[in-house]
Formats: structure tokens, C-alpha cells, sequence
């Protein structure tokens, strides 16, 4: 089977242990996050690294390359495998949309009494990087740059003021990959702290749906 099989080894996030003062994967967007393994097995290719930046939306054209299939719809992202070399390093983006899920698990009274403790984390985050530069977008204004190639870590991270050029010109382009993507309804930038998800319940009536959460371990 795996003589006609592509197998794809990757994951949707990573996890913070600690870092940052976070745990789990909530409230930021460090490289502790962002960063998965994303390991391609191609039947017949001979093994080789890469050390330039991807996204799981690559996936999808590079997929579909290795497969010989031609897609009509659009496609986002690039074919990971195709052939000649780029003459900059690609630019990869990533959004925490607003931290919804975790502030449903919280009552109002909850809310209210740590409402301080969770006041600089109640904002949207967007990053756009290359493997050595990172650009840290916040909707409070909270702008960092930092230097990845000196400052693997992100514990060094620069005021977006005193950026340099080149992380200036990241910032654009994550301006202008949002204005291209965003679609016709706006973005809220910053939803209401009390905001609540709608649909969630603190029980769960289903047997098979509540099976299938603590598989997952959403559910003890």
C-alpha cells in the first residue's frame, strides 16, 4: 500500500509549555504555536529536507501536484515541491482570531472578577514571517519585530516603532494579504470581553458526540 500511497504527517497547532508565561494554545502567537512537523512521504522520492517556511495551506497545490490532478477552482498557497528556486524567502501568515472558545468556558461573574488578567489577551493577532523575521500584528497597537535568526526564543522583541525596514515591508504585506482574503464582510477587530460563543452548552446531550469530544480529550 505505501508503494501508491502519499502520506502527510502535520498538525493544526503546537502547544506552549510554559513559554511566554502560556500554557495550552491560547492567547498568542509565538513560534511555540505556529511552528508543527509537517513531514511529506512521496512513494519513490529520495529523502531531503527543507528549511524555508511553509503553510498547511501549501498542502492542498502540492497535493494535488504530486497527485497529477488540475483543480479549475482557486487555489491558495504554493506547490512545495515545484522545481527552481525562489529568489526571496516566502512569506507565511498566521491569525488568532480572538480568544472566543476560551472565554465561552468562563461565567460573567468569572469574566468580571479576572476581567484585568484577561484584558491584554482580549484582542485579534495576525503574524506574517519568513524564517528569520517575524512581524506581530495586535489590534491594540501592540506591534513587535522580532529578529528570528538572533532571537529563536521571541523574548527580544522590538516596538513596532523602531523596526526595521524589513519588517516594515512585512508588515505591508500582511496588510495586503488581509485586504485580499478577508472577503466582503469586515472583520471585528475586537469583539465585546463579555462576548460569549453562541451554541455552546456546559452539558452535552448526544452519547456518540460527547464519545467523539473525549476521544479527542475535549471532554474529561
Amino acid at each position: 500500500v505505501l508503494d501508491e500511497t502519499i502520506v502527510v504527517i502535520t498538525s493544526d497547532h503546537g502547544e506552549n509549555l510554559c513559554e511566554h508565561g502560556h500554557f495550552a494554545h491560547v492567547f498568542d502567537l509565538h513560534n511555540t504555536l505556529v511552528e508543527v512537523p509537517l513531514i511529506v512521504r512521496v512513494p519513490g522520492a529520495e529523502p531531503r529536507g527543507r528549511s524555508d517556511a511553509a503553510q498547511l495551506l501549501d498542502l492542498f497545490p502540492t497535493l494535488l501536484a504530486l497527485c497529477g490532478i488540475e483543480y479549475a477552482g482557486e487555489v491558495h498557497g504554493r506547490d512545495l515541491f515545484a522545481g527552481g528556486a525562489s529568489t526571496s524567502d516566502p512569506i507565511v501568515v498566521a491569525e488568532y482570531y480572538y480568544p472566543r472558545q476560551v472565554l465561552s468556558v468562563f461565567g460573567p461573574e468569572e469574566l468580571e472578577t479576572h476581567a484585568d488578567r484577561f484584558a491584554p489577551f482580549l484582542i485579534r493577532q495576525r503574524v506574517a514571517q519568513t524564517p528569520t523575521q517575524k512581524w506581530w500584528w495586535r489590534s491594540d497597537g501592540r506591534h513587535t519585530a522580532f529578529d528570528l535568526a538572533r532571537d529563536s526564543e521571541e523574548v527580544a522583541g522590538r516596538d513596532h516603532e523602531k523596526a526595521p525596514r524589513s519588517h516594515r515591508d512585512l508588515a505591508r504585506v500582511l496588510d495586503t494579504f488581509v485586504e485580499t482574503h478577508q472577503g466582503p464582510v469586515p472583520l471585528i477587530e475586537t469583539p465585546p470581553a463579555g462576548w460569549m460563543m453562541p451554541g455552546f452548552e456546559a452539558t452535552i446531550d448526544d452519547p456518540e458526540l460527547l464519545e467523539r469530544l473525549r476521544a479527542l480529550g475535549y471532554v474529561n
